[in-house]
C-alpha cells in the first residue's frame, strides 16, 4: 500500500507525530510537542503554526538521522531497518508513489561492521532516474566490499 502526500497541515502533523512514536516512543513523541510549543509562542499567531511545524519536523528528522541503519519495531509488530528520510537530491522516501528507492545490502571486511546498506533514489527526474545513493553506516579507512558489487557504493 502506498501512503497518500500529506496535503494539510493537519496530515503534515500527523505524519510528523507518527514519525516521532516510530523512532522514539511516547516519551519522544512528548518531548516533539513540548519542545515545537515553546518555540512556537516566541512567534506571532501567524506563523505560530509554520513554526511549531518546522521544529516538530527537524526534531524528529534529526533522531530519526541517529537510527539510520539500525532495526526498529513497527506499529504491526515487524520490523524494518530505518533509512534516510530522503536522497541527496531532496525526494522523500517516505511516500513510495512518489520517490522509490531501491534498498540493498554490501558486504563489507570493514573494522567495526559487517556491511553496508545501500540505498538508490530511483525517482523520475524529467524522464530519468534520480540514482543519488546513500551507504551506511559510512565507509571508513578499512572498508573493503566483498563479493558482488565490490567497489560499488
Amino acid at each position: 500500500m502506498t501512503a497518500a502526500l500529506p496535503r494539510t497541515d493537519a496530515q503534515v502533523l500527523d505524519r510528523i507525530e507518527a514519525d516521532a512514536l516510530a523512532y522514539g516512543g511516547e516519551e519522544f513523541l512528548a518531548e516533539v510537542r513540548d519542545e515545537a510549543a515553546a518555540w512556537a509562542l516566541e512567534h506571532d499567531d501567524p506563523a505560530r503554526w509554520s513554526a511549531y511545524l518546522g521544529v516538530a519536523w527537524q526534531l524528529v528528522d534529526a533522531h530519526r538521522a541517529e537510527l539510520v541503519g539500525q532495526l526498529v519495531p513497527t506499529p504491526d509488530g515487524k520490523w524494518r531497518t530505518v533509512t534516510p528520510a530522503r536522497c541527496p537530491a531532496g525526494h522523500s522516501w517516505d511516500h513510495q508513489k512518489v520517490s522509490p528507492l531501491v534498498s540493498s545490502w554490501l558486504p563489507c571486511r570493514g573494522p567495526d561492521h559487517r556491511g553496508h546498506h545501500r540505498v538508490r533514489c530511483v525517482a523520475d527526474v524529467g524522464g530519468r532516474e534520480c540514482g543519488e545513493i546513500v551507504v551506511f553506516p559510512d565507509t571508513v579507512e578499512g572498508c573493503s566490499f566483498v563479493g558482488i558489487g565490490e567497489g560499488e557504493g
